[in-house]
């Protein structure tokens, strides 16, 4: 099954900061690229080990990028080590990278962005579900909205302080903690130990140091259905290579790689599952209008002018939306799969 696109509505206002603080975030952004050229160069594809070519591709915000020939996937040039990875979400209990979803209307979030995701999984399935383990759950927005449901749900990610946060508000409205904190290098381990009949991954395999390992683990879980959402390469990236004075929202920091329609087949060979069911949509507009009304800023337009490229941009973004969603070049897949 195939799905499609979803209202834009909820945009402008849960990222405002996007819009706000433009200048800050992208100055925290450049440090952690600059945090990731630091690590060795990648000479290998990170989805399909092949060898990549010689030639550069295109460079954005710092960082060099080549697509694999073999698998299409595109790599950043430096490896994301372990020890990247812990800089950018576990040293100091993750506080600074928690800084990016602390800040964010929680309730909002969940109805506009997670529910819909709990839903359509629900719907999909169109049976009780026993139970959800949700890793790299943050500060749990994913298995709150299970709960609400009535499903047994817990979570687990590598940052404390997302933890923390995010057991204190669930158990304001369920009477329990159920998120647990995970060593991040221990996470292979206790991905093999889980056994549950839907494991869900909403935006973590584009963050795992060791993927081959991680792929590994998963297959040696226990699960029924597989749950994962991953970011693809879409409009979004030459949008941000165009406009290198606004904040990456896709690709940069701890996006260091992307899946393509191609290097997903390959993905969901070496997870060991069959997809049946599929849900394409992004925000692909929604960056070309904020990297345009920034730019506009930049040059000193008026306020005027400004929100009446914004209100006549509004009226028709979804509909450009959905024709890129349909056509595979959004920037987010969610994808539904039964354990082979």
């Amino acid at each position: 099954m195939k799905k499609y696109s979803k209202s834009s509505n909820f945009y402008r206002n849960i990222k405002s900061s996007f819009y706000n603080r433009n200048e800050s975030l992208l100055k925290a952004e450049l440090d952690r690229n600059r945090v990731y050229l630091k690590q060795p160069p990648r000479d290998k594809c990170k989805l399909c080990g092949s060898k990549l070519p010689e030639t550069i591709d295109f460079t954005k915000h710092l960082v060099s990028y080549k697509f694999c020939r073999k698998c299409d996937h595109l790599n950043g040039i430096h490896d994301d080590t372990l020890n990247f990875a812990k800089e950018i979400y576990s040293n100091e209990d993750g506080s600074d990278y928690s800084k990016l979803y602390l800040e964010d209307n929680y309730n909002d979030r969940i109805n506009h962005i997670y529910l819909p995701k709990a839903d359509f999984l629900i719907d999909q399935l169109s049976k009780k579900i026993s139970s959800v383990y949700d890793f790299g759950c943050g500060l749990g927005f994913l298995v709150n909205s299970f709960l609400s449901r009535g499903i047994d749900a817990k979570g687990g990610d590598v940052n404390k302080t997302l933890i923390n946060a995010g057991n204190g508000i669930i158990e304001k409205n369920f009477d329990i903690r159920p998120l647990e904190s995970i060593d991040i290098e221990r996470v292979p381990s206790h991905i093999k130990s889980l056994d549950v009949e839907v494991l869900s991954l909403m935006a973590v395999m584009e963050h795992i140091s060791n993927l081959d390992e991680f792929l590994e683990a998963i297959n040696l879980s226990s699960f029924k259905y597989l749950y994962y959402s991953v970011p693809i390469y879409g409009l979004s990236v030459p949008i941000e290579s165009v406009f290198e004075n606004v904040l990456p929202r896709h690709l940069s920091g701890g996006h260091t790689h992307l899946f393509t329609e191609k290097s997903l087949e390959i993905l969901n060979k070496k997870l060991g599952v069959k997809p049946i069911a599929e849900w394409r949509f992004g925000t692909d507009i929604q960056d070309l209008k904020r990297s345009i009304q920034i730019s506009l800023q930049k040059t000193g337009s008026s306020d005027y002018f400004i929100q009446r490229f914004e209100n006549e941009f509004s009226e028709y973004a979804d509909q450009l939306q959905e024709i890129i969603d349909k056509n595979h070049n959004c920037s987010q897949i969610h994808v539904i799969c039964k354990k082979l």
